[in-house]
């Protein structure tokens, strides 16, 4: 009976023998995947999180910059609007960035369109479940947010486009400022080369009809033509050619009557 209870013993040491083999094997095949999946390259979600985190500021600073971009290569239409509001600067000081428009609208298409590259980047990635680029958020940021911003920055790219009506309804329809229907008027034409947006046109067109006899001033962006009809005995050709100097125009050849 002794010996029986002897090799039962024995017995269960070898299964608890066993069972710590196997807890130990189970332990280091656990440790050896974690490494393969290291080595892979799909790092632990702890590692995951601050490149993805990396990933959405880089985006963000894209997105940014495209904005920026296309907030620049309309400043030529932008800023005759804010100076003939503010009175500050002249309203020909935006020409100064039409030579650049070209580039700076492809800088906005080349930074936004690698905004929708990274964005479409990580959404194919594959992530660990719960890091960063697998949650709502991210996604929603990547493709809704930049989504509105995109048509954000294509509308500020377009504004010399519509540039005119927004002239005129921030400074309202050009009107004489006084009657001068029962006199008789003087016409003079002005060539102005560097009036090359609607709201150049709207802005100094603001600005004519505020000088004393001026009943009528057409300008068109087309041929860069400025036509003002005025009351000779009020006002006189040097004065209107002054206005148009001082708006920051240039006039490339003399009055004609």
């Amino acid at each position: 009976m002794t010996q029986a209870m002897g090799q039962k013993d024995d017995v269960g040491r070898l299964g608890d023998d066993l069972l710590s083999d196997s807890a130990g094997s189970l332990a280091l095949r656990q440790a050896v995947s974690t490494q393969s999946v290291a080595r892979d390259g799909e790092a632990p979600t702890q590692a995951a999180e601050p490149f993805e985190a990396t990933g959405l500021k880089r985006k963000r600073l894209l997105v940014g910059a495209s904005v920026a971009a296309a907030i620049g290569s309309s400043l030529c239409c932008i800023i005759p609007i804010v100076a003939a509001v503010t009175g500050i600067g002249t309203i020909a000081a935006g020409a100064a960035f039409e030579a650049s428009r070209p580039y700076l609208l492809g800088i906005t298409v080349l930074l936004l369109g690698a905004g929708f590259l990274l964005a479409y980047r990580d959404y194919q990635r594959a992530c660990i479940p719960g890091s960063l680029c697998a949650t709502k958020p991210m996604s929603r940021w990547s493709f809704s947010a930049l989504g509105v911003v995109a048509m954000a920055v294509v509308a500020v790219a377009a504004f010399p486009y519509y540039s005119g009506v927004v002239a005129q309804v921030v400074l309202g329809q050009p009107s004489p400022s006084y009657s001068t229907s029962s006199v008789p008027l003087s016409t003079v034409t002005f060539q102005i080369p560097d009036m090359d947006c609607p709201a150049c046109a709207v802005s100094l067109s603001a600005t004519l009809y505020k000088l004393r006899g001026v009943a009528d001033a057409k300008l068109d962006v087309d041929s860069g033509k400025a036509v003002v009809s005025y009351d000779p005995a009020t006002q006189n050709v040097p004065v209107l050619e002054k206005a148009i100097i001082d708006a920051g125009f240039h006039i490339t050849s003399g009055p004609r009557s």
